[in-house]
């Protein structure tokens, strides 16, 4: 059967305000028409002029094909201390971003490194008086005080970089680096007590080892070590083997002390946090070898985490090397092995970070989108993800302590665009499977990533006539993130077509917020929907159109109901 379609803008108007549903603009109702009457005739459908101009991108979500859980991977580099004289706390946007693992102390200069711990390379290693902890207990007991990070599901990595001694620890051009062990079983030796520093609920009171390390340990919990950071780089080794080496000795040491378990009853090791560039080739990387070496030794169960690095220009390029990774261990038997990413970050050759004085808005949008392109593209491949970084660096005596920024938020704590960018992960992790979301078409960007959630048990709206008290109504979450730089125009259209959502419901309410250079004035905190409307469910489907720029984010929640 065939139907007429609305051959003009101002008919499209005038029918569209007869339909008398409330709150739907003028904008969702015309594509809506399309919808509906696209499947059911050959009559030409006349958009509104500016169409293709508008630069429109077709993204269907299809609830019916379900693509697996949600990994939040939020995790930072730093805490939430303020290690910058004049700095504020961050515990609060940490913790309101849903940060669920911090790696430290890299970043806060030598003094809070291993050699900085250890000063003295030749004092006696069992007594805790040759240790300075000044700089952890700043560091480690901010961290562990946040909400869902040691004392519940989330993680804190203590790194055991460099080799002891001050002295072995520099600055380069404000790069932190360090050298090789030069008595690997004293590195191993130093960096296990001060894991007994931090866990002091795993120490035994009975055994003399311990005893020394009660009257001085902290309740930190910092139940992972990681005890590279780019070996083969910043960390001053020459060769893999020399790595796998000093790792062996670090993991029979640490097993002397902390016995093999879960990471709840003692201390995981994490390594090799290699770094893998653009081009990459996995299969004959460093990490790679020292994988193979670790499993050819039957020593496989020394890693509680496979830790990589990336620096990458692209989600794609990421995607690419963490499916490679995922493939080789599950080739070498460390199919439950967790592959985590421990560091990646907006390349500066993507796009500069700000001076001080500069207007970091536009920097922190990209870098939003960005990061959030990459946690897209790693669903279902790693466990982890650690963005670097969070807080601020520190910087050497004489340089500008303004320099280093945070996309995040701002020296006093205040949310910059990123935050906003991020802030939607708190709301999809653990409500639901992920749930196919294509961008239509050949002409989708490579850096166009979208990403939908099918949330079975949401509250329902007051006014829901379903059947259902509270509980009971389905949710669809739909992320955009949009960093295409070859666009010619900087606006874009999405217009988010979902289907297969199994319910009798003929109303959905659906919200959008944005992150982007559109947006008027600062984002509320916490997010607020700049728009909301009610709009029709036909077939258990329906399309909502929303506006935004590039770079940006965009966020758009539908639930479904009967009014």
């Amino acid at each position: 059967m065939k139907r007429s379609f609305v051959n003009n803008m101002s008919s499209a108007k005038a029918a569209c305000a007869d339909t008398g549903l409330g709150r739907m603009s003028v904008r969702n109702c015309l594509v809506l028409l399309v919808f509906l009457l696209s499947g059911c005739g050959t009559d030409a459908v006349t958009l509104p002029a500016d169409y293709n101009e508008q630069r429109v991108k077709v993204i269907t979500v299809d609830l019916t094909a379900v693509r697996g859980e949600v990994s939040a991977l939020s995790g930072l580099q730093g805490g939430p201390t303020a290690i910058i004289a004049g700095d504020s706390s961050l515990a609060g946007p940490m913790r309101d971003v849903g940060t669920n693992l911090l790696r430290l102390p890299e970043g806060y200069l030598c003094e809070y490194s291993l050699a900085g711990t250890v000063p003295n390379p030749s004092a006696a290693l069992d007594d805790p008086e040759n240790y300075d902890f000044s700089g952890l207990e700043t560091v480690f007991g901010g961290a562990t005080s946040l909400d869902g990070i040691a004392q519940d599901a989330g993680k804190v990595v203590y790194q055991g970089i460099f080799d002891i001694g001050l002295n072995t620890c520099s600055i380069e051009s404000g790069v932190q680096r360090g050298e090789r062990p030069v008595d690997p079983a004293r590195w191993a030796e130093a960096t296990t007590n001060v894991m007994r520093y931090l866990n002091r609920d795993l120490l035994n009171p009975d055994d003399p080892a311990d005893s020394p390390w009660l009257l001085v340990a902290q309740d930190y919990r910092v139940r992972w070590l990681e005890p590279y950071d780019d070996p083969l780089g910043r960390g001053g080794y020459d060769s893999v083997d020399d790595v796998l080496s000093d790792f062996l000795t670090m993991g029979t040491t640490l097993r002397q002390v902390f016995p093999a378990g879960d990471a709840q009853s003692t201390v995981q090791l994490a390594g090799p946090s290699m770094v893998f560039s653009d081009g990459a080739d996995v299969d004959n990387h460093p990490l790679v070898q020292f994988i193979d070496g670790l499993v050819a030794q039957g020593q496989g169960e020394l890693l509680g985490a496979v830790t990589f690095q990336l620096d990458v220009e692209t989600a794609n390029e990421a995607q690419r090397i963490a499916e490679a990774l995922r493939q080789v261990l599950d080739g070498r038997g460390l199919v439950d092995t967790p592959l985590w990413l421990t560091r990646y970050e907006l390349p500066e050759r993507r796009y500069s970070s700000p001076v001080p004085g500069d207007n970091a808005a536009l920097w922190s949008i990209f870098s939003g989108a960005w990061s959030n392109g990459v946690r897209m593209a790693l669903q279902g491949l790693v466990d982890e993800a650690v963005y670097y970084r969070g807080d601020r660096e520190r910087v050497p005596d004489g340089a500008d302590p303004a320099l280093p920024q945070s996309p995040l938020w701002t020296a006093n704590g205040v949310p910059r665009p990123m935050w906003y960018a991020w802030y939607p992960w708190t709301l999809l992790s653990g409500v639901g499977p992920r749930v196919a979301a294509t961008v239509v078409g050949d002409d989708a960007p490579d850096e166009l990533w979208v990403m939908a959630i099918r949330q079975n048990d949401a509250v329902c709206p007051e006014n829901n006539n379903s059947g259902f008290d509270g509980a009971g109504c389905l949710m669809v979450h739909v992320l955009v993130a949009n960093t295409d730089e070859s666009a010619s125009m900087r606006d874009v259209q999405y217009q988010v077509r979902i289907t297969g959502a199994e319910t009798d419901a003929v109303s959905a309410r659906v919200g959008h917020w944005r992150v982007d250079e559109g947006r008027s004035g600062p984002p509320k905190n916490p997010p607020a929907f700049s728009e909301e409307e009610i709009i029709p469910v036909s077939d258990g489907g329906l399309l909502y159109q929303v506006s935004g720029t590039i770079p940006g984010v965009s966020y758009v929640q539908a639930i479904f109901f009967n009014p």
